[in-house]
Protein backbone atom coordinates (compact mmCIF):
# COMPACT_ATOMS: atom_id res chain seq x y z
CA UNK A 1 0.00 0.00 0.00
CA UNK A 2 0.82 3.57 -0.70
CA UNK A 3 1.90 5.82 2.72
CA UNK A 4 3.15 8.83 2.70
CA UNK A 5 4.86 10.82 5.95
CA UNK A 6 2.46 12.05 8.35
CA UNK A 7 3.01 15.28 9.21
CA UNK A 8 1.29 15.55 12.52
CA UNK A 9 3.92 17.11 14.63
CA UNK A 10 3.80 20.23 11.68
CA UNK A 11 -0.02 20.27 12.04
CA UNK A 12 0.99 20.82 16.64
CA UNK A 13 3.43 23.54 15.89
CA UNK A 14 1.40 25.69 13.54
CA UNK A 15 -1.84 25.24 15.67
CA UNK A 16 0.48 25.92 19.16
CA UNK A 17 1.80 28.75 17.24
CA UNK A 18 -1.98 30.82 16.45
CA UNK A 19 -2.85 30.14 19.58
CA UNK A 20 0.17 31.65 21.12
CA UNK A 21 -0.64 34.65 18.85
CA UNK A 22 -4.15 34.35 19.59
CA UNK A 23 -3.16 34.72 23.42
CA UNK A 24 -1.10 37.69 22.93
CA UNK A 25 -3.94 39.50 21.13
CA UNK A 26 -6.12 38.49 23.45
CA UNK A 27 -8.19 36.81 21.31
CA UNK A 28 -7.89 33.54 23.10
CA UNK A 29 -9.69 34.18 26.32
CA UNK A 30 -13.16 33.08 25.81
CA UNK A 31 -12.69 31.03 23.09
CA UNK A 32 -10.74 28.03 24.27
CA UNK A 33 -13.35 25.72 23.24
CA UNK A 34 -13.57 26.86 19.74
CA UNK A 35 -9.38 26.49 19.35
CA UNK A 36 -9.29 23.42 21.21
CA UNK A 37 -12.03 22.16 18.69
CA UNK A 38 -9.64 23.48 15.58
CA UNK A 39 -7.16 21.65 17.15
CA UNK A 40 -8.65 18.27 17.84
CA UNK A 41 -10.28 17.85 14.23
CA UNK A 42 -6.94 18.62 12.41
CA UNK A 43 -5.33 15.83 14.74
CA UNK A 44 -7.94 13.71 14.44
CA UNK A 45 -7.73 13.55 10.36
CA UNK A 46 -4.29 13.47 10.50
CA UNK A 47 -4.32 10.20 12.94
CA UNK A 48 -7.08 8.57 11.39
CA UNK A 49 -4.86 8.01 8.20
CA UNK A 50 -2.67 6.23 10.75
CA UNK A 51 -5.08 3.98 11.79
CA UNK A 52 -6.27 3.40 8.25
CA UNK A 53 -2.44 2.23 7.76
CA UNK A 54 -2.06 0.37 10.36
CA UNK A 55 -5.08 -1.75 9.92
CA UNK A 56 -4.32 -1.95 6.48
CA UNK A 57 -0.43 -3.16 7.17
CA UNK A 58 -1.60 -5.67 9.79
CA UNK A 59 -4.88 -6.95 7.30
CA UNK A 60 -2.65 -8.10 4.46
CA UNK A 61 0.40 -9.46 6.89
CA UNK A 62 -2.30 -12.17 7.87
CA UNK A 63 -3.67 -12.54 5.00
CA UNK A 64 -0.64 -13.42 3.64
CA UNK A 65 0.58 -15.65 6.55
CA UNK A 66 -3.01 -17.30 6.24
CA UNK A 67 -2.22 -17.72 2.40
CA UNK A 68 1.27 -18.97 2.77
CA UNK A 69 0.45 -21.28 5.97
CA UNK A 70 -1.79 -23.37 3.25
CA UNK A 71 0.93 -23.56 0.95
CA UNK A 72 2.97 -24.72 3.72
CA UNK A 73 0.43 -27.70 4.38
CA UNK A 74 0.02 -28.22 0.62
CA UNK A 75 3.96 -28.41 0.31
CA UNK A 76 4.40 -30.93 3.22
CA UNK A 77 1.74 -33.66 1.74
CA UNK A 78 3.23 -33.24 -1.51
CA UNK A 79 6.50 -34.46 0.40
CA UNK A 80 4.75 -37.48 1.77
CA UNK A 81 3.31 -38.70 -1.62
CA UNK A 82 4.84 -42.01 -2.27
CA UNK A 83 4.20 -41.13 -5.95
CA UNK A 84 6.70 -37.71 -5.29
CA UNK A 85 7.85 -36.55 -9.17
CA UNK A 86 8.66 -33.69 -11.30
CA UNK A 87 5.25 -32.34 -10.94
CA UNK A 88 5.34 -32.27 -7.29
CA UNK A 89 8.62 -30.69 -7.16
CA UNK A 90 8.01 -28.24 -9.70
CA UNK A 91 4.57 -27.37 -7.63
CA UNK A 92 6.87 -27.16 -4.45
CA UNK A 93 9.46 -24.76 -5.78
CA UNK A 94 6.51 -22.70 -7.29
CA UNK A 95 4.27 -22.41 -4.22
CA UNK A 96 7.76 -21.71 -2.35
CA UNK A 97 8.74 -18.74 -4.60
CA UNK A 98 5.19 -17.44 -3.49
CA UNK A 99 6.33 -17.71 -0.29
CA UNK A 100 9.07 -16.06 -0.30
CA UNK A 101 7.22 -13.54 -2.10
CA UNK A 102 4.52 -12.70 0.06
CA UNK A 103 7.38 -12.35 2.95
CA UNK A 104 9.62 -9.91 0.92
CA UNK A 105 6.16 -7.80 0.32
CA UNK A 106 5.30 -7.98 4.02
CA UNK A 107 8.35 -6.62 4.82
CA UNK A 108 8.24 -4.08 2.18
CA UNK A 109 4.90 -2.78 3.36
CA UNK A 110 6.25 -2.88 6.98
CA UNK A 111 8.96 -0.94 6.04
CA UNK A 112 6.96 2.05 4.07
CA UNK A 113 4.75 2.49 6.87
CA UNK A 114 7.16 2.58 9.23
CA UNK A 115 8.97 5.50 7.03
CA UNK A 116 5.46 7.17 7.26
CA UNK A 117 4.39 6.49 10.62
CA UNK A 118 7.82 6.62 12.76
CA UNK A 119 9.27 9.89 12.40
CA UNK A 120 6.28 12.21 13.95
CA UNK A 121 3.33 9.51 14.49
CA UNK A 122 4.79 7.03 16.57
CA UNK A 123 6.73 9.90 18.68
CA UNK A 124 5.15 12.43 21.54
CA UNK A 125 6.81 15.13 20.10
CA UNK A 126 3.54 16.17 18.29
CA UNK A 127 0.96 15.29 21.72
CA UNK A 128 3.33 17.66 24.02
CA UNK A 129 3.09 20.02 21.50
CA UNK A 130 -0.81 19.65 20.86
CA UNK A 131 -1.33 19.64 25.22
CA UNK A 132 0.42 22.88 25.76
CA UNK A 133 -1.90 24.76 22.82
CA UNK A 134 -5.36 23.23 24.30
CA UNK A 135 -7.49 23.95 27.45
CA UNK A 136 -8.76 20.39 27.79
CA UNK A 137 -6.53 17.86 25.99
CA UNK A 138 -9.20 15.06 26.68
CA UNK A 139 -8.93 14.63 22.82
CA UNK A 140 -5.23 14.47 22.53
CA UNK A 141 -5.18 11.75 25.31
CA UNK A 142 -7.98 9.87 23.12
CA UNK A 143 -5.63 10.17 20.55
CA UNK A 144 -2.37 9.19 21.98
CA UNK A 145 -4.56 6.24 23.82
CA UNK A 146 -5.77 5.01 20.24
CA UNK A 147 -1.75 5.19 18.76
CA UNK A 148 -1.13 2.92 21.83
CA UNK A 149 -3.38 0.29 20.63
CA UNK A 150 -2.22 0.55 17.26
CA UNK A 151 1.39 0.21 18.32
CA UNK A 152 0.26 -2.94 19.45
CA UNK A 153 -1.59 -4.22 16.28
CA UNK A 154 2.32 -3.45 14.56
CA UNK A 155 3.77 -5.25 17.39
CA UNK A 156 1.74 -8.62 16.32
CA UNK A 157 2.40 -7.71 12.67
CA UNK A 158 5.96 -7.96 13.44
CA UNK A 159 5.25 -11.14 14.85
CA UNK A 160 3.31 -12.42 11.61
CA UNK A 161 6.42 -10.94 9.99
CA UNK A 162 8.60 -13.21 11.95
CA UNK A 163 6.42 -16.36 11.66
CA UNK A 164 6.60 -16.12 7.74
CA UNK A 165 10.36 -15.82 7.86
CA UNK A 166 10.02 -19.02 9.48
CA UNK A 167 8.35 -20.56 6.45
CA UNK A 168 10.17 -19.10 4.07
CA UNK A 169 13.10 -20.88 6.00
CA UNK A 170 11.27 -24.71 5.93
CA UNK A 171 10.72 -23.83 2.11
CA UNK A 172 14.09 -23.75 1.46
CA UNK A 173 14.71 -26.91 3.75
CA UNK A 174 11.70 -28.54 1.68
CA UNK A 175 12.61 -27.80 -1.66
CA UNK A 176 15.92 -29.11 -0.76
CA UNK A 177 13.85 -32.48 0.51
CA UNK A 178 12.48 -32.58 -2.60
CA UNK A 179 15.36 -31.81 -4.92
CA UNK A 180 17.23 -35.17 -3.05
CA UNK A 181 13.85 -37.38 -3.84
CA UNK A 182 14.37 -36.99 -6.97
CA UNK A 183 18.54 -37.32 -6.70
CA UNK A 184 19.27 -33.51 -7.89
CA UNK A 185 21.71 -33.39 -5.62
CA UNK A 186 24.14 -36.21 -5.03
CA UNK A 187 27.90 -34.26 -5.30
CA UNK A 188 30.13 -34.71 -1.96
CA UNK A 189 30.75 -30.88 -2.33
CA UNK A 190 27.29 -30.07 -2.23
CA UNK A 191 25.99 -32.24 0.30
CA UNK A 192 28.61 -30.86 2.61
CA UNK A 193 27.82 -27.14 1.57
CA UNK A 194 24.19 -28.02 2.04
CA UNK A 195 25.11 -29.71 5.87
CA UNK A 196 27.22 -26.75 6.93
CA UNK A 197 24.49 -24.55 5.91
CA UNK A 198 21.70 -26.34 8.00
CA UNK A 199 24.18 -26.85 11.37
CA UNK A 200 24.71 -22.43 10.64
CA UNK A 201 20.83 -22.03 10.85
CA UNK A 202 20.91 -24.40 13.73
CA UNK A 203 22.92 -22.65 15.81
CA UNK A 204 21.41 -19.21 14.84
CA UNK A 205 17.52 -20.76 15.92
CA UNK A 206 19.21 -21.99 19.48
CA UNK A 207 20.35 -17.93 19.81
CA UNK A 208 16.35 -16.61 18.91
CA UNK A 209 15.06 -19.14 21.18
CA UNK A 210 17.24 -17.99 24.03
CA UNK A 211 16.71 -14.39 22.76
CA UNK A 212 12.52 -14.85 22.97
CA UNK A 213 13.13 -16.52 26.28
CA UNK A 214 15.22 -13.68 27.83
CA UNK A 215 12.75 -11.11 26.60
CA UNK A 216 10.50 -12.51 29.38
CA UNK A 217 13.21 -13.09 32.08
CA UNK A 218 12.74 -9.64 33.73
CA UNK A 219 9.11 -10.26 34.08
CA UNK A 220 9.07 -13.70 35.52
CA UNK A 221 12.34 -12.63 38.19
CA UNK A 222 9.37 -9.99 39.05
CA UNK A 223 6.66 -12.84 39.64
CA UNK A 224 8.90 -15.43 41.37
CA UNK A 225 9.31 -12.22 43.87
CA UNK A 226 5.68 -12.13 44.44
CA UNK A 227 5.92 -16.06 45.46
CA UNK A 228 5.65 -15.33 49.12
CA UNK A 229 3.87 -12.17 48.85
CA UNK A 230 0.96 -11.91 51.12
CA UNK A 231 -0.45 -8.65 50.59
CA UNK A 232 -1.99 -7.30 47.42
CA UNK A 233 0.39 -5.16 44.67
CA UNK A 234 0.00 -2.03 44.16
CA UNK A 235 -3.29 -1.48 41.36
CA UNK A 236 -1.06 -0.17 38.58
CA UNK A 237 1.27 -2.79 39.64
CA UNK A 238 -1.00 -5.48 39.37
CA UNK A 239 -2.38 -4.31 35.64
CA UNK A 240 1.35 -3.96 34.90
CA UNK A 241 1.72 -8.14 35.89
CA UNK A 242 -1.54 -9.00 34.26
CA UNK A 243 0.13 -7.41 30.88
CA UNK A 244 2.98 -10.65 31.09
CA UNK A 245 0.92 -13.12 30.52
CA UNK A 246 0.77 -11.77 26.61
CA UNK A 247 4.30 -11.23 26.76
CA UNK A 248 4.78 -14.90 27.21
CA UNK A 249 2.66 -16.07 24.96
CA UNK A 250 3.80 -14.22 22.19
CA UNK A 251 7.71 -15.51 23.12
CA UNK A 252 6.29 -19.06 23.07
CA UNK A 253 4.99 -18.62 20.51
CA UNK A 254 7.95 -17.83 18.91
CA UNK A 255 10.26 -20.17 20.22
CA UNK A 256 7.74 -23.08 19.52
CA UNK A 257 8.22 -22.19 15.74
CA UNK A 258 11.61 -22.16 15.88
CA UNK A 259 12.19 -24.79 17.01
CA UNK A 260 9.67 -26.80 14.52
CA UNK A 261 11.98 -25.08 11.61
CA UNK A 262 15.41 -26.63 13.28
CA UNK A 263 13.18 -30.39 13.67
CA UNK A 264 12.68 -30.02 10.25
CA UNK A 265 16.25 -28.90 9.82
CA UNK A 266 17.83 -31.79 12.11
CA UNK A 267 14.86 -34.13 9.24
CA UNK A 268 16.90 -32.18 6.32
CA UNK A 269 20.42 -32.89 7.61
CA UNK A 270 19.66 -36.69 8.28
CA UNK A 271 18.47 -37.11 4.49
CA UNK A 272 21.26 -35.10 3.19
CA UNK A 273 24.01 -37.39 4.82
CA UNK A 274 21.80 -40.52 3.44
CA UNK A 275 21.89 -38.85 -0.18
CA UNK A 276 25.07 -39.45 -0.85
CA UNK A 277 27.29 -42.85 -0.26
CA UNK A 278 30.34 -42.71 1.57
CA UNK A 279 29.67 -39.43 3.02
CA UNK A 280 30.84 -38.72 6.67
CA UNK A 281 29.49 -35.93 8.49
CA UNK A 282 29.06 -37.39 12.04
CA UNK A 283 30.79 -33.84 13.72
CA UNK A 284 28.60 -31.54 11.86
CA UNK A 285 25.40 -33.78 12.63
CA UNK A 286 26.54 -34.15 16.59
CA UNK A 287 26.84 -30.08 16.24
CA UNK A 288 23.16 -29.46 14.99
CA UNK A 289 21.68 -32.00 17.53
CA UNK A 290 23.43 -30.06 20.75
CA UNK A 291 22.07 -26.97 19.10
CA UNK A 292 18.67 -29.04 19.00
CA UNK A 293 19.14 -30.45 21.78
CA UNK A 294 20.27 -27.24 23.93
CA UNK A 295 17.13 -25.02 22.47
CA UNK A 296 14.28 -27.52 23.20
CA UNK A 297 15.68 -27.64 27.28
CA UNK A 298 15.92 -23.97 27.55
CA UNK A 299 12.29 -23.76 25.82
CA UNK A 300 11.20 -26.52 28.17
CA UNK A 301 12.43 -25.06 30.91
CA UNK A 302 10.80 -21.74 30.57
CA UNK A 303 7.17 -23.63 30.14
CA UNK A 304 8.34 -24.31 33.61
CA UNK A 305 8.51 -20.70 35.09
CA UNK A 306 6.03 -19.67 32.72
CA UNK A 307 3.31 -22.35 34.43
CA UNK A 308 4.63 -21.63 37.89
CA UNK A 309 4.87 -17.59 37.57
CA UNK A 310 0.40 -18.05 36.23
CA UNK A 311 -0.18 -20.26 39.83
CA UNK A 312 1.87 -16.89 41.29
CA UNK A 313 -0.39 -14.37 39.73
CA UNK A 314 -3.52 -16.16 40.36
CA UNK A 315 -2.93 -15.98 43.97
CA UNK A 316 -1.96 -12.28 43.23
CA UNK A 317 -5.70 -11.68 41.76
CA UNK A 318 -7.46 -13.32 44.92
CA UNK A 319 -5.61 -11.21 47.57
Amino acid sequence: MAYQLLKIQQISERFAALVDKAKKAGEYEGNETDWDSQIAIALEKAAAFAADWTAENARMGDQTRRECQAKMRDIESMLKSKKFSGREMNAIEDMSGEIFAGLNAVKRDNSDLNSALVPQYRKDGWITIARSAMFDTGPVDDLQDARGRQIKVGAMTIQITRRLEEYAKRAEDYIKMGRKRLNMEDSLTEALADIDGIVGRMERGRTDVSTYIYSCSNALDMLEGERNTRAAPDPKVMKMYLSYGSKFKGAAKQARGKLKTMGIGISTLKKRVKSVTGLDAKPQTKAALEHYSAAADEYSEFEGRVKAAEKILTKLEKL
